[in-house]
């Protein structure tokens, strides 16, 4: 991992998702015109949403996340920190992933690197304890660990990847 200390702390995170990559331009200037004078931007990406919520390597993501009902209980700090209660803690990550090289392996290489399914994202019943499922599956104690994940597919002419972000 790279990461550039500028970038890794900030006050405010800005988040805008449209269908319409213009509405998010035309918010975002204006936004940022009303906050001028006490906000100053550090960092932008943009992102995108592939239809049926694949990614760049074509996997579904986000399959393991939290239903709408549990994502409070996920996502907010509860009495283990007083100072944060009720707020989340957030990661956030630009993962470049060599597509070129994905693409080279078999069916059977990638669904084992992942864990799952590509079709489907079903749980790949001899997935490798290195496969990113088993990996990702974090306990304290016998309790899991969820967090709730909100993913984007990137891509310019010099990099292609995933903008993840996630809440615990």
């Amino acid at each position: 991992d790279e990461y550039d200390p500028a970038e890794t702390q900030a006050d405010m995170v800005v988040q805008m998702c449209s269908n319409v990559k213009f509405a998010n331009h035309t918010a975002g200037k204006t936004l940022l015109g009303l906050l001028s004078k006490a906000f100053t931007p550090k960092t932008y990406h943009q992102g995108f949403s592939f239809p049926g919520s694949r990614g760049v390597l074509g996997f579904i993501d986000g399959t393991a996340n939290p239903g709408a009902e549990d994502r409070p209980d996920v996502v907010l700090v509860g009495d283990a920190d007083p100072a944060f209660r009720d707020g989340s803690y957030m990661l956030f990550r630009k993962i470049r992933e060599d597509v070129a090289a994905w693409s080279k392996l078999s069916l059977r290489e990638q669904e084992d690197a992942m864990g799952r399914r590509k079709a489907d994202s079903a749980e790949h019943p001899d997935a490798p304890t290195t496969s990113h499922k088993k990996k990702s599956d974090v306990k304290l104690g016998r309790r899991d660990i969820k967090i709730y994940r909100r993913s984007y597919p990137f891509w310019s002419p010099f990099e292609t990847g995933l903008l993840f972000i996630c809440y615990q």
